[in-house]
This record gives C-alpha cells, structure tokens and sequence, in this order.
C-alpha cells in the first residue's frame, strides 16, 4: 500500500505560496484514514515546517478529499 495515494488519501493539503512560486498539494499518510482530522493535519504540518516551502507558503488550507469541503486554514508564522 502506498504511503499516501491522490484518491485514497481522506486529507488533501494545499500549499499556496507566494507569487512566482508553484502552490503545491500534498495528501495524508493512507494508514492514517481512520484517525481524527486534527492529529493528522497536525502531523502533516509538522512535516512540512521542517521543510523549506513553509519558508515561501502565504496560506496553507486542509480539505476533506472525498467531499473538497475546506476543514482548516492556516497562516504559517
């Protein structure tokens, strides 16, 4: 089983960045499916701070991947 996969995946991430960057989206670990929202935009978030997109990312919103339904929308500080 992949470790996320774009259709299987319950949270899709999305990176908007700064002008003349690409935004980019992410999906969460598959294995995760089962557990609350919240630990696992937390556990993607804190992924992607060790990365050096948050550097260049203006908003960063989480959506449910069946429904496209925003759940979350965070500013990075």
């Amino acid at each position: 089983m992949p470790f996320y996969d774009k259709n299987k995946s319950r949270i899709k991430m999305v990176v908007l960045t700064k002008n003349g960057y690409p935004n980019q989206t992410v999906y969460s670990p598959v294995d995760q499916n089962e557990k609350p929202d919240k630990f696992i935009m937390q556990g993607m978030l804190r992924r992607w701070k060790e990365k050096d997109i948050i550097k260049i990312a203006q908003v960063i919103q989480f959506y449910d991947n069946i429904t496209n339904n925003l759940i979350e929308k965070v500013v990075p500080k």
